[in-house]
């Protein structure tokens, strides 16, 4: 039984804790005001929705189950850069060190999921090309099957 090479995450995994803990530093550093109060919880809303999904990826339990919980971390992330701009533009705390992280980090997602939907359109061409070469065999043996019972003679095993 062969067995399958897990995805290996841990590295992008470290990155995206030391991330989210950045961001987290970050919001923790703002005076806590009615308008900072809604960035300061949807930055840790998203944030850490980011990372905690992610480690949710060698969990998956198939391709397409891999790929949704990869863009929910995609969605995540990109709406946390978002909020990481705004503090930076209502509250002049320089975020562009967390925010140049956020954005590779969902550069190596979105290729990721690029990645696995190719390979998974790849497999399927190889599948139906596997099912039509199986088809044409089926169908060949087929027809002989029909065409060795039209040329049988049956009067032998007519009714008297």
């Amino acid at each position: 039984m062969e067995i399958k090479k897990r995805f290996d995450n841990i590295p992008i995994l470290v990155r995206f804790k030391k991330w989210c803990y950045s961001c987290l530093d970050i919001v923790k550093s703002l005076e806590y005001n009615n308008e900072n109060k809604v960035i300061i919880n949807q930055v840790v809303r998203s944030a850490t929705s980011s990372y905690m999904n992610y480690r949710t990826v060698n969990r998956a339990k198939s391709k397409a189950d891999m790929i949704n919980k990869l863009k929910i971390v995609e969605e995540e992330t990109d709406e946390t850069i978002g909020w990481l701009e705004m503090i930076q533009n209502r509250n002049s705390t320089n975020t562009s060190y967390v925010r140049k992280e956020a954005d590779e980090l969902l550069r190596i997602v979105v290729s990721s999921i690029v990645t696995l939907r190719k390979n998974d359109s790849n497999n399927r061409t190889m599948n139906n090309r596997t099912m039509n070469s199986s088809f044409r065999l089926f169908k060949s043996f087929f027809v002989q099957i029909i065409q060795i019972i039209l040329r049988s003679d049956y009067s032998n095993y007519s009714n008297h």
